[in-house]
């Protein structure tokens, strides 16, 4: 028995990879066949029938791959029991909604709390906060450790109803609720697309610091509310005041450092300034100098060492222990 190339081709136009020649071993000792080198005239209706609903497995096909959302965490595709009782599916259905209630009662929390001037914010109210925010990429990739553990001294939040226009041109601002679309002057508050470039929960627009000026003048960042929003904002000058403070305390913990090591006990101010200037302070694991030598600190909550920048001129060694 002999098959066509024609009858080989396969509906759904599937490359094949090879022959699996176990199957085709079992498939050409089917009882009834024609052979070749036997006088038999033709295969009996049985085995024919028996070949032609066979024979497909001779060939090596590719695995189908199943789709799968690329939004989903676990790749792995868990079979669903039969049928859950009703006490089964209950509890299944608050095992779900728990970690999306927490998420949504910190957040609630944390506007409570934003909700307050920086001044009436409790130190609780302003850990919670800082806690809340380390979760965030879009304050993570652009602020310094100091400057997120502060921010929530600067931080304020605004309630903003359906269909009103925020211009983010002077501060930065991240969406603690509801949702917010581009918006520009050419397109109308109609004309914004509701499934477009929509930005939610975790979003951000705007800057940090002022926009740099161009020759056709300051682009002013718009977007139009969706929904009602509560949205927390971090302005321009605010953030500017922030640096220079944490600037001004690094260097009153350099200056008192230096001012610490007997080396320096004679030197003038003007010289302690230009070395506090060169020097790198470095955040060390706490205990790290009880398994290295080297200085330590215990008034500060994590090790700090003094080092010389790698561009100062040769001094003293600025490490020194206490006396």
């Amino acid at each position: 028995m002999q098959l066509h190339p024609s009858s080989l081709q396969r509906k759904d136009e599937q490359k094949i990879l090879g022959i699996d020649y176990t199957n085709l071993k079992a498939l050409c000792r089917i009882h009834g066949l024609r052979l070749r080198d036997c006088n038999r005239y033709q295969s009996t209706e049985e085995a024919h029938n028996n070949f032609m609903n066979s024979y497909r497995n001779i060939f090596l096909l590719p695995k189908k791959m199943v789709a799968q959302n690329p939004f989903q965490t676990d790749s792995k595709v868990a079979p669903g029991p039969e049928k859950l009782k009703a006490s089964e599916s209950q509890e299944v259905n608050r095992n779900q909604g728990h970690g999306r209630q927490t998420q949504e009662t910190l957040i609630n929390q944390m506007i409570k709390a934003l909700k307050k001037f920086p001044i009436e914010r409790s130190q609780l109210e302003h850990h919670s906060i800082h806690k809340m925010l380390k979760v965030f990429p879009c304050l993570t990739a652009h602020l310094s450790r100091h400057e997120l553990q502060q921010i929530s001294t600067i931080a304020i939040i605004e309630t903003w109803d359906r269909a009103q226009i925020i211009f983010g041109h002077n501060g930065f601002y991240l969406i603690l609720k509801g949702s917010v679309a581009p918006y520009t002057q050419e397109r109308s508050k109609e004309a914004v697309d509701p499934k477009g470039s929509v930005i939610g929960v975790g979003g951000s627009f705007g800057s940090f610091e002022p926009p740099a000026v161009t020759e056709a003048g300051i682009t002013i960042q718009c977007t139009l509310t969706q929904e009602p929003c509560e949205i927390l904002k971090i302005s321009h000058s605010g953030y500017a005041k922030l640096k220079k403070e944490i600037l001004a305390q690094n260097y009153a913990l350099k200056e008192s450092l230096i001012q610490g090591c007997h080396f320096y006990l004679q030197w003038p101010k003007l010289s302690i300034d230009r070395l506090a200037n060169l020097i790198q302070m470095k955040n060390l694991p706490a205990k790290h100098g009880e398994s290295e030598p080297g200085p330590s600190y215990s008034s500060l909550q994590q090790e700090t060492i003094l080092s010389p920048s790698p561009f100062s001129s040769s001094s003293p060694s600025s490490e020194c222990n206490d006396t």
